[in-house]
């Protein structure tokens, strides 16, 4: 930065740098902790830079590290574990941020099925009376099958606990669209229980109360928090599937293989999402799908250095194993969480 001439005006420069306090002599740039040498009369644009440098590295990096990873199966983490670091984005960012386009993408497009209470109680009402004449059937005179409004009344909530768990959760609805509040509703349901059973039906209750788009959006942001508990999982599969290659893998290299992989799986699921705005038939997480099929096997040849046989019977195994398992397990996980704490 000495050579040739500053782009920071003279009369901005500071003798002192703001940030650790070593005395200066007009160098553009602080020689002990790398800060720039201007006052403190900073602009939106140095905010815009700040942040795009700091957190997203759009610079040389973002193109040395996206672009090879959309067309070159396996080459970045292959570089990268090569000690190519200075050149790509690190891996875990890599994720973080295609996670972060994704969803944001994923917001802005996702359009909820808008209802409005009284269609949602005649989806159920069907139901409902179905379960009611089978109550009645079986000799329950409490029940009270009736035409008013909602097309139910009870004279006694707790007769539908014999009948299950649905039937609970629909006399829930029916209480809270006839205006009762939700821990009145809670309380007929539960039967004063406590625990688990009343935490249940109040999660139930407020989420039937909450909009569908609100919903959708709560769970679907706790996925992100899945993928990253995936990476680990992964990478411990690879670990185990390569355990008899003469090469021995550190299990560090393995995680950096699966975080750029499932960074460039994000990237295919953004490109899916805005396609899928011209093309309706098309469903974002198919198209990422069948296409990481094509890509796994390229990128684990690359990166572990094996023949087309064994890496297209390894990456085989990986799908069986990542599509029939580990995720339908992580995401059992995530929508139980996500449910417990909405």
């Amino acid at each position: 930065m000495s050579k040739g001439r500053s782009l920071i005006p003279q009369e901005r420069k500071l003798q002192q740098c703001l940030n650790c306090s070593t005395p200066l002599q007009g160098e553009s740039f602080c020689h002990e902790c790398g800060q720039e040498n201007s006052d403190k009369n900073i602009t939106l644009g140095t905010l815009v830079k700040d942040f795009l440098g700091d957190y997203f590295s759009f610079d040389s990096k973002f193109f040395n590290t996206f672009i090879p990873l959309l067309i070159h199966p396996g080459k970045v983490p292959a570089e990268f574990m090569d000690g190519k670091r200075v050149s790509h984005v690190p891996p875990l960012r890599s994720l973080i941020f295609t996670s972060f386009i994704f969803f944001l993408i994923w917001g802005w497009t996702f359009t909820p099925e808008i209802r409005q209470p009284k269609e949602i109680v005649e989806d159920f009402d069907e139901q409902i009376q179905l379960d009611l004449e089978e109550a009645k059937a079986k000799g329950d005179s409490m029940v009270v099958v009736g035409n008013d409004n909602a097309n139910i009344t009870f004279t006694n909530v707790d007769s539908l606990q014999s009948d299950g768990l649905m039937s609970q959760i629909e006399t829930l609805k029916v209480l809270l669209d006839e205006g009762e509040d939700l821990t009145t509703a809670v309380d007929s349901v539960s039967n004063g229980k406590k625990g688990f059973e009343r935490r249940f039906y109040t999660q139930v209750g407020k989420m039937y109360l909450s909009d569908t788009a609100s919903t959708v959006k709560y769970f679907v942001s706790n996925f992100s928090l899945m993928i990253l508990l995936v990476q680990p999982v992964l990478a411990l599969l690879l670990k185990l599937l390569y355990i008899r290659k003469k090469t021995r893998f550190r299990f560090i290299e393995h995680i950096v293989f699966s975080l750029y992989y499932h960074a460039w799986l994000l990237i295919m699921a953004t490109i899916g999402t805005l396609l899928a705005l011209g093309l309706e038939s098309l469903e974002p997480e198919a198209f990422a799908g069948i296409l990481g099929m094509i890509y796994l096997p390229m990128a684990i040849k690359r990166f572990y250095r094996q023949s087309w046989m064994k890496s297209l019977g390894k990456s085989f195994i990986l799908f069986l194993l990542y599509l029939g398992v580990i995720m339908p397990l992580f995401m059992v996980i995530s929508l139980a969480l996500s449910f417990y704490f909405f």
